[in-house]
């Protein structure tokens, strides 16, 4: 917003990589595959003059990764400069004022992400702030069924570790327990660290593992298919996957299994009173979901979404009965007849 500043324009070439993959360590875990082949960019100076010159842009978060296509967007970077003149050399940091500026287009499949950024740092010695204008083309490879599932994980794992942090603040606590109701009072001098201990490090153990999260992304698609529009409904990614690994926390002590995605199973880690308590808490945890996180339902959707949830829950642990009882009893009269079809 300074009159006299100069104007600038980046570029970043870069080719996807099957062979490298580089982690943003100030920024957490997330892995980009890029190679960058060449960045610079265009300064254009008060007289409109131009110059070119080789820049810099630094990933400041993990990439934001759309759940509709899967596309990983790098929205907050630093970009950089120097050797133009030492009242033109750059440092910005380029912010997208939000996520949800993505479109879908043939011309450009599956997506690119055009939008409004807010810039803020120094041209020279001058302290600069604006509106920029940002097109990024995201970077996916959607011929991989693995890879696609890979990044729906690792949004869905984003929004559960929303939902139950590791350092929950009182605030979270309330929502898990009370779910922000007149008995909000029950979570007074509870402890934050008990409760991740019992309730969310026993869950979490699980599911930070990862997991394909097909069930996720299906939730998300039945919304677009009927007209919805999942992006308002982001935080629903974690419903499906929170309800499923408690299920399976279960499963594996009815089973005494000993492992669960490459990992010791829950019970064996936490013991057996825990993980039962933690896995059958799991499937209360979709009410903070419905009730806190998605205020906007009206009372007879969210009635109808309870009605639906509980029988499917009750089906649920019907067909797990049934999986426990097994089909032995069947077995004698196949083997006596030869028929198969009431086994069948």
């Amino acid at each position: 917003r300074d009159p006299s500043s100069s104007t600038s324009s980046t570029s970043s070439t870069t080719s996807s990589t099957s062979s490298s993959s580089s982690e943003f360590k100030n920024a957490g875990k997330c892995a980009s595959r890029w190679r960058v082949v060449e960045e610079f960019a265009i300064i254009i100076g008060p007289e409109n003059f131009r110059r070119y010159s080789p820049a810099k842009l630094t990933p400041c978060q993990p990439p934001w990764i759309s759940i509709r296509t899967s596309q990983e967007y790098i929205l907050n970077w630093t970009v950089t400069t120097k050797g133009v003149t030492p009242d033109m050399d750059l440092d910005l940091r380029v912010i997208a004022c939000f996520q949800e500026q993505e479109f879908l287009t043939m011309i450009s499949k599956p997506s690119y992400w055009e939008g409004r950024v807010q810039t803020s740092g120094w041209i020279g010695t001058k302290r600069v702030e604006g509106v920029g204008f940002v097109e990024i083309k995201g970077v996916g490879d959607l011929s991989s069924l693995p890879e696609f599932f890979r990044r729906v994980s690792l949004v869905t794992r984003s929004e559960i570790s929303r939902m139950l942090p590791l350092k929950p603040s009182p605030q979270h606590l309330q929502d898990l327990i009370a779910n922000r109701t007149s008995y909000a009072h029950v979570t007074d001098g509870l402890s934050p660290q008990d409760v991740v201990k019992s309730l969310i490090k026993p869950l979490r153990e699980i599911i930070d593992r990862g997991g394909k999260a097909w069930r996720s992304f299906a939730l998300c698609l039945s919304i677009d298919c009927v007209g919805g529009d999942s992006r308002k409904y982001r935080h629903l990614l974690a419903l499906p996957e929170v309800v499923h690994c408690g299920s399976l926390i279960i499963d594996d002590i009815q089973d005494q299994s000993s492992t669960r995605r490459g990992g010791s199973s829950c019970h064996n880690t936490y013991g057996i009173p825990l993980a039962i308590n933690a896995g059958t808490a799991a499937y209360f945890h979709a009410i903070n979901i419905i009730e806190v996180m998605t205020p906007g339902l009206s009372c007879k959707h969210r009635l109808e979404i309870y009605h639906l949830y509980f029988v499917a829950m009750r089906a649920g642990h019907c067909g797990q009965g049934l999986d426990i009882l097994g089909l032995t009893d069947l077995l004698p009269h196949v083997i006596k007849t030869g028929d198969s079809r009431e086994l069948e």
